[in-house]
């Protein structure tokens, strides 16, 4: 991970908004976070740690309580951090719980904590950050970005904080980590989680057959129980002895079934013909109760007839009802049109006179129209003359307008002229002005480019420098590491001279006289060998340890008389290309970096002053440009405002004529307002009433003739109606008479009592129906009866009944027999049966733990040297890690420290195999890592973060830790060690890494061109960047 820019706001002690921009502090640098106690070099690293973790970096400070006190209330507390990881280069938003002011009212709420991350592809980006080219990651409130910025980076905050981060008071507590917390933080960098996952596999596996075991074992035990036996055998020696029992009960169980089904069914015959007499009883009673009702049924018969007559004659009756009621009807219809028709003839007679007077008027109509006539005349003639006014006024007012308009364009064309003129006196000063701009713009890039070739040549000779500083350094190591391995390389053949000798006394030892010696054959032993006085036995061990010290020692050399060699070879690369740089850059080469900074602002500035006079000629002629079009449309515009006065003069005369001549022709009086109009008026009324008089009068005359005529009509046709319905009336009445005589009915009261309503009729003939059809029904069912009961007498049921219970009660003793013995054979099998299955299962589980467990119990660390899968690959990374590590402490120790693996096992049950201890080359003993001082404390643990940086990224698909925070510590190294701590982060800038340093010791300051400075103020710190060309 690469940091690309911080913005901090409102946070710490910056009041305002702060931005730090790491790439313009170059590639891979290594720079200085300056400035005094308090000025807030610590909050930077809080600020990355808080925007990516919600924490700052030592933990001991809550993110609620980060808020600036100095801060404007309405500016929010935020940090905003982006950064390059792999492929992707992300934006991270956060801002802490903090109080803000009230959208309604006054006073403040507390707002919950709150982020958001943005991504784009890193081949995509181009600085700075733009949002609306990345992406907006779906993630929902503070927990998911915690989580996803640990999946990210791989790292959870404490992690990050031990290897990334070396937070002030903090940077101990990874070289002081037991083997848990090295484990934990080693298996995320490497992503080991695998071997970790196997264990867990195994050690569930493991657990779910112990469970599964004692579960059989427990079930097995269960089910004996529950038939009251203890083993198998006694379960099989139960079953054979209970068998024969069960097959002598169930066969006495089949016969009593067999007898009670027996009974039970002369039992149900029985019933049935019990059933059979009572019912041929009830039958009787029912038909003495119908020949109780056939007296009532022929009366009911005779009455139905009596009805069926009415009803056929009702309908004459009906008839001649509707024609009297008609014939009444017509009657006083024909009065009232009588009364009607007598009005009519009033109404005529005064319609008559009415129309009569309205003709009269009506003769005088024309005269009345002709003076209307005269009267319009006029009214048009005062039309065009108020029309003609109006042209005459507006005619008078464009008039005006047009003289203006030609004043207005004189005007104007008078000013552009004096406007020209002042121009043109400009232009000519800055077209000389502007003469100079050509030779300065080449000054500049000239003086650009020797201030680029200096400062590489600075840079080069500052490097150059420091690989000579190295370079003796290196050539010191690689004579202390020559004189190192001839030492080692001589202590080998002593000690290997050494062992030859305790060997051969060994064998000395056990020799015997007249037996071959093993190495010469011989029989005698004139002159064994044999171990000085006070010598001890060099063991093989000894020997392949030293022999090993002795390849190191070799190989150490070798490797520094490679490192040697390559600096060597990249001075001289250097060297020469500063003597290039150096003659390119001429007769100037002895100006300086600054030098060539005030010569570029120089120029720069004056520059920037003639573009600013070049853009205000631009604007200058474009101004001469619109005026001189302005001028032209001016001259085209004031030809045409004059022809347009001329025209609007000659117009307005032409209307006064006009106006004059109307005048003459309607006298004055008749020219008063409203004169003509009343007239007017007067005389349509007039009009409008004679026309409406004339055709109301005859119209109304009209309709009261036409309603004469027609009611004379109706009443004509009534009269014959009246007359024809008489007549049919008696023939009607006639025939009545005649159907009443014919039917039976001696008077019409009579036939009312017998005449019935559809209803009643219907009811009747279904009661009749009815009855008629039970006592068929009744006939049937008794003749079927008798037959059924003609050869049998009533069975005796008690008895019956007895026998049946005496078989039930047999059938039972026998069922309660069989069930008991049943329910214990079934119950045995079943046991039986679970208990076969169990074993099979028990043996397979069994099978399956003695693999898992051994398994688990080796992998888990449970066994053994108590080291799990896990922690034995980690504990081969570290190794490696300590390799890396112990070059460079080492070098910053001067020869005296070196970082390694306990392999002891730890006392007790606590876990081993991660723990670490420093073996100090002065006392060329071993003692744990927390026996360090400050001091040395800070230099191990860096090396031991750098050392941890370089193996993590050689390996495929671990973390890339390209950037390292140390936070303080160096005020405790002298200044021999500080070089060296200095020059090891040098180094480590070549392998592609940022290194970020917080101190406030004034030899780090001389010693890091690049700074970030921290200035406190009353008003809040600020951030500047110091060292940036």
């Amino acid at each position: 991970m690469k940091p690309i820019q911080l913005s901090i706001q409102a946070f710490g002690p910056f009041a305002g908004t702060e931005r730090i921009n790491f790439q313009a502090l170059g590639v891979n640098p290594l720079f200085l976070i300056n400035g005094p106690t308090g000025a807030g070099k610590s909050t930077v690293l809080d600020a990355i740690c808080f925007a990516l973790y919600g924490q700052s970096t030592g933990n001991e400070r809550e993110a609620v309580f980060m808020r600036c006190d100095l801060s404007a209330p309405d500016l929010d507390t935020e940090v905003v951090f982006d950064f390059s990881l792999a492929d992707q280069v992300y934006r991270i938003y956060r801002r802490p719980q903090q109080e803000v002011a009230k959208k309604v009212g006054a006073g403040t709420t507390l707002r919950a904590p709150s982020g958001s991350v943005y991504r784009i592809a890193a081949a995509d980006f181009v600085a700075p950050f733009d949002e609306s080219q990345a992406s907006l990651l779906a993630l929902k409130g503070i927990k998911e970005i915690n989580e996803w910025v640990k999946t990210t980076t791989g790292l959870s905050a404490e992690q990050f904080r031990q290897v990334m981060v070396l937070p002030q008071g903090q940077f101990r507590k990874l070289l002081l980590a037991d083997s848990d917390e090295r484990e934990q933080i080693f298996s995320q960098l490497f992503q080991t989680q695998i071997f970790k996952q196997i264990e867990d596999r195994l050690k569930s596996e493991s657990a779910q057959l112990r469970s599964e075991r004692k579960s059989l074992r427990d079930h097995a035990e269960g089910l004996l129980a529950s038939v009251h036996l203890s083993d198998g055998e006694s379960l099989v020696l139960q079953l054979a002895e209970l068998e024969p029992r069960f097959l002598a009960e169930q066969a006495a169980f089949q016969q009593a079934e067999v007898v009670a089904a027996a009974a039970a069914q002369a039992v149900a015959q029985a019933n049935s013909l019990t059933d059979k007499f009572a019912q041929y009883e009830r039958l009787q009673l029912e038909q003495a109760e119908l020949m109780a009702q056939a007296r009532s049924m022929q009366e009911q018969a005779v009455r139905l007839q009596q009805g069926e007559a009415a009803r056929a004659i009702a309908p004459y009756q009906r008839t001649l009802i509707d024609q009297q009621d008609r014939l009444l009807q017509e009657q006083a219809a024909q009065q009232q049109l009588g009364a009607q028709i007598e009005q009519l003839r009033t109404d005529q007679t005064l319609a008559q006179s009415r129309f009569s007077a309205a003709a009269q008027d009506w003769q005088q109509l024309d005269a009345h129209k002709a003076e209307l006539s005269a009267w319009q005349a006029k009214q048009q003639g005062l039309q065009a003359l108020t029309e003609q006014l109006a042209q005459m006024q507006r005619a008078q007012a464009n008039s005006a307008q047009a003289v203006q308009a030609v004043g207005q364009i004189t005007d104007r064309q008078r000013l552009l002229q004096e406007q020209r003129a002042q121009l043109d006196a400009l232009q000519h000063e800055q077209g000389r002005q502007l003469q100079q701009l050509p030779q300065l713009k080449v000054d500049l890039e000239h003086c650009k480019r020797q201030g680029l070739l200096k400062k590489q040549w600075h840079d080069l000779q500052t490097s150059l420098s420091e690989g000579q500083e190295q370079l003796s350094q290196d050539q010191l190591l690689l004579g202390q590491a020559e004189r190192a391995a001839e030492q080692a390389e001589l202590s080998a053949k002593q000690t290997e001279l050494a062992w030859h000798q305790g060997q051969a006394a060994e064998l000395a030892r056990q020799l015997n006289d007249d037996q071959a010696c093993l190495v010469c054959g011989s029989l005698t032993h004139p002159n064994p060998a044999h171990l000085a006085a006070g010598a001890v036995l060099t063991t093989k061990t000894e020997l392949d340890r030293v022999r090993a010290l002795a390849g190191q020692a070799q190989q150490g050399v070798a490797a520094v008389q490679v490192r040697v060699k390559q600096q060597a070879f990249a001075l001289t690369q250097q060297q020469q290309r500063a003597d290039e740089l150096w003659a390119e850059i001429g007769a100037q080469a002895e100006q300086s970096i600054d030098w060539f900074r005030a010569q570029w602002h120089s120029l720069n500035q004056q520059i920037q002053q003639l573009l600013v006079v070049q853009h205000k000629q631009q604007s200058e002629l474009a101004q001469i440009e619109a005026g001189d079009n302005e001028r032209l449309e001016l001259d085209a515009a004031l030809s045409r405002a004059t022809l347009n006065r001329d025209q609007c003069v000659q117009v307005e005369a032409e209307y006064r004529a006009a106006v004059q001549q109307l005048e003459q022709q309607i006298p004055e009086a008749d020219r008063e307002p409203g004169r003509v109009a009343d007239q007017l008026n007067r005389l349509a009324q007039l009009i409008a009433q004679i026309d409406s008089r004339y055709l109301s009068s005859q119209q109304a005359l009209q309709g009261v003739q036409q309603q004469l005529v027609s009611q004379q009509s109706l009443q004509a046709d009534r009269l014959s109606r009246i007359a024809t319905l008489t007549t049919d009336i008696e023939q009607r009445q006639l025939t009545w008479a005649a159907q009443l005589s014919q039917a039976g009915f001696a008077s019409v009261a009579l036939f009312q009592a017998a005449l019935l309503e559809a209803g009643p009729l219907s009811a009747l003939v279904a009661e009749l129906k009815a009855y008629h059809q039970r006592v068929a029904e009744l006939t049937g069912r008794m003749a079927q009866s008798e037959g059924e009961l003609a050869q049998h007498s009533r069975p005796d049921l008690p008895a019956l009944a007895q026998a049946l219970e005496a078989a039930d009660a047999q059938k039972k003793l026998a069922r309660q027999g069989l069930s008991a013995t049943t329910s214990e054979r079934d119950s045995l099998l079943r046991v039986s049966k679970l208990l076969q299955k169990n074993q099979g299962d028990l043996a397979q589980v069994e099978a399956d733990y003695r693999i898992y467990g051994t398994l688990s119990d080796v992998a888990s660390g449970q066994s053994g040297n108590r080291i799990s899968l896990q922690r034995f690959v980690l504990g081969v990374l570290l190794d490696d890690v300590l390799r890396e590590a112990s070059q460079r402490l080492q070098l910053m120790s001067k020869g005296r420290y070196i970082l390694k693996r306990k392999l002891e096992r730890s006392k007790g049950n606590k876990t081993s195999g991660l723990e670490l201890e420093i073996e100090d080359a002065y006392s060329s003993a071993t003692r744990p890592a927390n026996t360090l001082s400050g001091g040395e404390s800070f230099m191990a643990a860096l090396a031991l973060a750098l050392g941890l940086s370089d193996v993590v990224q050689s390996y495929s698909g671990g973390i890339r830790l390209e950037t390292l925070f140390i936070d303080e510590g160096f005020g405790s190294l002298d200044m021999e060690s500080l070089e060296l701590a200095v020059q090891t982060l040098i180094d480590l800038r070549k392998t592609g890494r940022t290194i970020g340093v917080i101190s406030h010791v004034s030899e780090m300051r001389e010693q890091m061109q690049l700074r970030i400075d921290i200035e406190p103020s009353p008003l809040g710190s600020r951030i500047a960047v110091v060292g940036v060309l």
